[in-house]
Order: C-alpha cells, then structure tokens, then sequence
C-alpha cells in the first residue's frame, strides 16, 4: 500500500524557476510568478504576479511583470 502518493504540480504561465528550486506536490504556480534561485517552495497556492523567494519562502516583491518585452522598454 503506497503511503505517499503522487499529486501533480500545476505551472501557469510566464513563470521563472531558478535554479536548484524545491516545489512541494499539489502546489498551483500562478501567472508572471518568480521563484528564486535555491527557494523551498512549500506553499500550496502561489498568487499572480509575484517574486518569491528564501528558505521558507517568502514574498520578495508583488505586482512585478516577467514579460521581456516590459524589460527592454
């Protein structure tokens, strides 16, 4: 009898993952999201639009855009 089974991770889109980043299963990404380099990210439901990031995670800076188009302007 398996005691830990599977649940799916869900990633909107325009998320950044840095690298070497932990998600917890059954976790819900929301659009424009960062997640810093080497973040555990143990929250179950990440809000659009926000930078995250730390060991426990932590919201950086809200209200941010990741679309590369707003950084070359």
């Amino acid at each position: 009898m398996r005691i830990n089974p599977p649940k799916n991770i869900n990633v909107d889109d325009h998320v950044w993952i840095g690298n070497g980043v932990f998600i917890v299963k059954d976790s819900n990404i929301g659009n424009d999201c960062i997640l810093a380099l080497r973040t555990f990210a143990a929250w179950k439901s990440y809000p659009d639009h926000i930078i995250n990031g730390g060991l426990p995670v932590k919201i950086i800076k809200e209200n941010e855009s990741v679309h590369e188009k707003d950084y070359l302007n």
